[in-house]
């Protein structure tokens, strides 16, 4: 490997460590498409090295959540199990997508996301929310079994499909669902996100499409500069990083779409 692409994939780590800590979503915003556009990459290898990336940097945040007592499985191992089936499906739904529909359909998703942030955004300046104090109510603990298992079936997916953790899905679940406090939240999210990426990981890695040697090195650079993000993401204003957010997800997806059709 030459120096130039060596530096670039440890700016490319900088960058999605910064955007992982501080916006608290999934690197496959910017990892997806800078290999695919910019590496010779095809989308299922960077899916793929994505989910790695995602795992080592999770984990690195599950371990620091654990060691402060943050992180509680326990109640969550249902969320957890239908979350892996979703991944492998997932893997084999993207795998067996022909690579420019898949492409252009990661792109969409991420704009689709985009826009749905930015709505929460607004919504957000008009009526500012309090998540952790909504409350769902089941009429049964059968009914609660079966939306659990719903949303972890989906989560799983779209990790096994586009490489995203489902990060702020789970964090949701956790606050709303299972009543967690923020903190352990957050800390059993990472951990919840590390396992499903590991489960992506594995199936990718079977198909043959982990490029582990870049995932590597962009997750050095995602550690570093994480490690950093995480000292100042809570000084900024929740909506201002949310409206971010969104925009970030908006712009990746038309630019990427755009290069794709007409490069």
């Amino acid at each position: 490997m030459d120096f130039l692409t060596l530096s670039s994939l440890l700016i490319l780590g900088l960058a999605v460590g910064l955007i992982i800590s501080l916006l608290g979503v999934s690197g496959s915003v910017f990892v997806v498409p800078i290999l695919l556009l910019f590496y010779s990459t095809s989308i299922y290898s960077a899916i793929g090295t994505s989910l790695f990336v995602d795992m080592v940097g999770a984990t690195i945040v599950a371990i620091s959540f654990f060691r402060k007592e943050k992180v509680d499985l326990r109640a969550t191992l249902l969320l957890i199990i239908t979350a892996l089936v979703g991944s492998q499906i997932g893997v084999l739904v993207a795998v067996n997508t022909g690579e420019a529909s898949l492409s252009n359909l990661v792109c969409l998703i991420f704009i689709g996301i985009g826009i749905i942030i930015l709505f929460r955004s607004f919504k957000q300046r008009k009526t500012p929310e309090k998540t952790g104090s909504q409350k769902v109510i089941f009429q049964s603990e059968r009914q609660k079994e079966i939306v659990i298992s719903s949303i972890g079936l989906f989560i799983g997916l779209m990790s096994g499909i586009f490489g995203a953790g489902g990060g702020m899905m789970i964090i949701f679940v956790l606050l709303v669902i299972f009543q967690y406090p923020p903190h352990t939240a957050v800390g059993t999210a990472t951990a919840i996100m590390a396992i499903i990426a590991l489960s992506g990981v594995i199936g990718y890695s079977i198909q043959g499409y982990i490029n582990f040697e870049y995932g590597l090195i962009i997750s050095i650079g995602a550690v570093i500069s994480g490690s950093v993000g995480s000292v100042f993401s809570n000084r900024l204003n929740e909506t201002t990083l949310t409206f971010a957010m969104g925009l970030i997800f908006i712009l990746v997806g038309i630019s990427t779409l755009f290069l794709l059709t007409f490069l």
